[in-house]
């Protein structure tokens, strides 16, 4: 016979929040399968989804199917990202990285929602989390192996007020969206964001703003596969236990693709991916993309429409610029999401 404390758990909905544009929606829906495989007969879901004008009614059927398939007592609703972030500064990433941000906004009837990065899978529920009392604190979540003393990033950082040794990941969030809005912090985020000087522009924004009240949670939620050589780094000062580590590593709640994508390469744990991506309408998309050779792609222009000008040359991710067709001018990179 189950007691209150199950029952309440098994009928409880946990509002819980993705945000991405159209380079990560079949991604997204990895995650979800991931998340809803390991709540049932647990608990279920609202799914929050901040997505851009790209995100169109197909690709939000295919999600709701995802999740019918799973679990049919779980909902997803989508919300329109607003353009309040479009001047501000994203490098080598996409504007989608401060959607995040947008949340105490879309959600003016919520007090709290959990927050989730798409480059994971799910390992366990999310009842233990939202659990998770946040007292005064502002937002909780894990503490980065940027925190070490000689990691790069704090080497070459140039705005140093984020030096405080409590930075957190912004890829796993527990948001207290009341005291958020309390505390007006969006206006100040959609200014602060425009600083160039931000090496991770929505993580940096989230610290700086919320330093002093932010709470460091378990390592198990948001566990990097392949951040072995800073995680014995950051165990040498501390900035880990040995067991929350040794947890983490045998039971982790959320593993984190952060870095190199299972989708794209070979990565430590990354056939764990492959398994929920397995259940989901895009896993042959995926093996389609991975096996692929990258296409290469050319255009010539030409002045006074015989003249050769310039050739663009475009190999995956890269686009090559020859002046004159055969001398190498310049090399960009596409835009990426973190």
């Amino acid at each position: 016979m189950m007691n209150s404390i199950e029952i309440e758990r098994q009928t409880k909905k946990i509002n819980i929040a993705f945000c991405f544009d159209g380079n990560l929606w079949m991604q997204a829906g990895v995650a979800i399968a991931s998340l809803l495989h390991h709540s049932k007969d647990k608990c279920s879901y609202h799914i929050y989804c901040v997505v851009s004008e790209d995100i169109n009614q197909i690709h939000r059927s295919e999600l709701e199917n995802i999740m019918r398939a799973q679990d049919p007592e779980s909902s997803i609703i989508f919300l329109e990202a607003n353009h309040d972030f479009d001047q501000s500064y994203f490098d080598k990433f996409t504007v989608a990285i401060y959607y995040r941000l947008m949340l105490p906004q879309l959600l003016p009837h919520l007090d709290k929602i959990i927050y989730s990065d798409v480059d994971v899978i799910f390992c366990n529920d999310m009842g233990e989390a939202d659990q998770i009392d946040l007292g005064d604190h502002l937002i909780a979540g894990v503490k980065d192996t940027f925190n070490l003393s000689k990691a790069e990033r704090r080497k070459k950082r140039k705005w140093k007020p984020l030096d405080d040794r409590q930075y957190l990941c912004s890829g796993f969030l527990i948001m207290n969206l009341k005291a958020l809005r309390n505390q007006n912090l969006y206006n100040s985020w959609i200014e602060l964001s425009k600083n160039t000087a931000f090496n991770y522009p929505d993580q940096d924004v989230l610290n700086y703003t919320c330093r002093g009240r932010k709470l460091s949670i378990h390592l198990k939620y948001s566990f990097i596969p392949m951040g072995q050589k800073n995680y014995d780094k950051c165990l040498g000062e501390n900035i880990f236990l040995r067991q929350e580590y040794g947890e983490a590593i045998n039971k982790p709640t959320i593993l984190h693709y952060a870095g190199l994508k299972p989708w794209n390469n070979a990565v430590p744990l990354g056939e764990l991916w492959w398994k929920y991506a397995k259940i989901t309408p895009f896993f042959d998309i995926f093996i389609l993309q991975r096996t692929a050779p990258f296409a290469t792609l050319e255009k010539n222009f030409y002045l006074f429409h015989f003249i050769p000008l310039l050739r663009e040359k475009i190999e995956g991710n890269k686009i090559k610029y020859y002046l004159f067709r055969f001398i190498p001018f310049c090399k960009i990179k596409s835009k990426i999401l973190k």
